[in-house]
């Protein structure tokens, strides 16, 4: 409920600001509200193509990270999976069976 009230006030204040803006646009000469107009949207696309660029830069560097986290994980598991079925063949002799459902409990907490 405090979510929709908040955005309910800023949905009106934006509109607020808008109208008073081109209201305050009609009143001047022409010349001055086409200055102030343009100045205007260069100072909001800037604004928003740098707040846009700062979302996906962070975004690539969580990916990344993640990407990192994954790897020696997934590099740790291919050891413990080939030495399993490497040495299967020895334990056989023996009679021991490798257990990989427990190697991936464990492997499954780390994701």
């Amino acid at each position: 409920m405090l979510g929709l009230t908040i955005f309910t006030l800023l949905a009106v204040a934006i509109l607020w600001v808008g109208y008073t803006f081109f209201k305050y646009i009609s009143a001047i000469p022409k010349e001055l509200g086409a200055a102030l107009i343009a100045a205007a949207a260069t100072t909001i696309v800037a604004t928003l193509t740098i707040m846009i660029g700062r979302y996906f830069e962070r975004k690539k560097e969580l990916d990344a990270l993640y990407r990192d986290k994954k790897t020696e994980i997934y590099d740790e598991f291919l050891k413990e999976f080939f030495s399993i079925f490497f040495n299967t063949a020895e334990i056989k002799g023996i009679g021991v069976k490798p257990c990989i459902v427990i190697y991936e409990r464990y492997s499954q907490i780390k994701f």
